[in-house]
């Protein structure tokens, strides 16, 4: 896979794996055909490999900065502008109404592709690959003492700014999907302003705010 070579450096073994790391279920009809059983390993293992580098690199920093820094380097945020930067989005093989770039499905397949090298190359080869072509070069950190950007909490300041009213509705998410997930809603004076889908209550809630902010100018 040609992408792969280019932006990570290496050649894949099985690279059907990674052929179905990009196929969205909107373009298939058979549900173990898609990247969401790969995104769903990803995700575990992203967050193993942030957790890694994160404990190497910052000897001296307690737990709590470190939660934080793991956040910035596993967000929906993060991950979507990663894939938008070195062309992802374009790859995925999906049928969608929207422009992919307003979507997540460049940052979930991202996560698909990191299931993929790991099943492929395994784990050790797997956080060489993240180290060096993801980390130094996509992603910057806060500096230790600085807060990372938090798009619940950006809203929920802006929010009490402007004086508006703003909840959020979460609950769970009706889908074919094999895992469970959660959708949330925000709304700002009873009107919706984004929506966000995610593994856990925390994670829809955080692309909600962070679709929230995309479409209020100048926050």
């Amino acid at each position: 896979m040609a992408y792969v070579e280019r932006h990570f450096g290496f050649t894949p073994l099985n690279t059907e794996l990674y052929i179905t790391a990009v196929r969205h279920k909107s373009a298939h009809e058979h549900p173990n055909e898609n990247n969401e059983r790969l995104e769903f390993l990803g995700d575990a293992v992203l967050d193993s490999l942030a957790s890694h580098y994160l404990f190497n690199s910052f000897p001296n920093e307690f737990e709590g900065f470190l939660t934080k820094q793991r956040a910035i380097i596993v967000s929906r945020r993060t991950l979507n502008r990663m894939a938008i930067e070195t062309g992802l989005e374009k790859l995925v093989d999906a049928v969608l109404e929207q422009d992919p770039k307003q979507t997540s499905i460049g940052g979930n397949a991202l996560e698909a592709l990191i299931g993929a090298m790991y099943l492929d190359k395994g784990y050790d080869f797997t956080q060489r690959v993240f180290e060096e072509c993801i980390m130094n070069r996509y992603i910057k950190l806060d500096e230790p003492g600085t807060a990372p950007f938090d798009p619940k909490s950006r809203l929920i300041e802006y929010s009490q700014k402007k004086k508006w009213e703003i909840r959020f509705q979460t609950g769970d998410h009706l889908t074919d999907d094999k895992f469970k997930k959660y959708k949330s809603e925000v709304w700002l004076n009873n009107e919706p302003k984004g929506t966000g889908i995610g593994t856990s209550k925390k994670k829809a809630e955080q692309e909600a705010a962070l679709n929230a902010l995309n479409s209020i100018d100048n926050v």
